[in-house]
């Protein structure tokens, strides 16, 4: 028995025009309910031939287009917010930090966009537009390879005040998610703890979401000093 489906051939979705059904594809949950996901073959206005599920043609909450219309949104962008050109250190890490620190705040169709500009998150002026400003900032305050800028309030603004060059372990432990506890005086994140205790991170973790007291997440009856 064929199944009956929604034909959508010839509509067109933003950028996309569908020309042809391409294949559909069936799962079972766990229930036994079958799932039904359906594919078409579109056209995008500048050529390219791509095949796209039907409920992700008709999501309106992004922008449906073989990929081109991402990539030229995001070189409009950077042309717009660094126009500096002349410094020499496109293919730099840093440039590529500072340019990510630009979409994070001002592109809105940034997937992170709602963490930071969609939270009132901006660059200062003095980094804004200049990326060589930045630059300096950068390496006469600690930049490496194997560190990220990290704002030191994830409340405020990326600024020389504000930020610093941080490990993966400094970065962790500045989440607005972070859980703090404090035990004999002692206030950490959960991450700290788990490093102290010399414990698998999971281990505090999967305690604290089970509810358990304080000792008991940090140090159970056998290991409790």
């Amino acid at each position: 028995m064929v199944r009956r489906r929604k034909n959508i051939v010839g509509k067109k979705f933003n950028m996309l025009t569908v020309i042809s059904f391409d294949h559909e594809t069936i799962s079972e949950s766990k229930n036994g309910r079958k799932n039904y996901r359906t594919y078409w073959k579109c056209k995008c206005d500048c050529g390219n031939i791509v095949v796209r599920r039907s409920d992700l043609i008709s999501d309106k909450t992004r922008f449906s287009s073989c990929g081109c219309y991402a990539k030229k949104e995001k070189t409009k962008f950077m042309k717009e917010h660094n126009p500096n050109k002349s410094h020499g250190l496109t293919g730099t890490r840093l440039y590529k930090i500072y340019s990510k620190m630009h979409e994070r705040c001002y592109r809105k169709n940034y997937h992170q966009f709602y963490l930071y500009g969609g939270r009132g998150i901006e660059i200062c002026d003095e980094w804004l537009n200049h990326f060589k400003t930045f630059y300096d900032w950068a390496m006469s305050h600690g930049y490496d390879d194997n560190k990220s800028i990290d704002r030191i309030n994830c409340n405020l603004n990326y600024s020389p005040e504000n930020c610093r060059w941080a490990d993966i372990y400094q970065q962790a432990n500045n989440k607005r998610n972070n859980v703090v506890l404090t035990y004999k005086g002692n206030t950490m994140t959960l991450a700290e703890w788990a490093r102290q205790l010399k414990l698998p991170y999971s281990t505090i973790a999967d305690r604290y979401k089970k509810g358990k007291p304080i000792t008991e997440i940090l140090y159970p009856k056998k290991l409790r000093p």
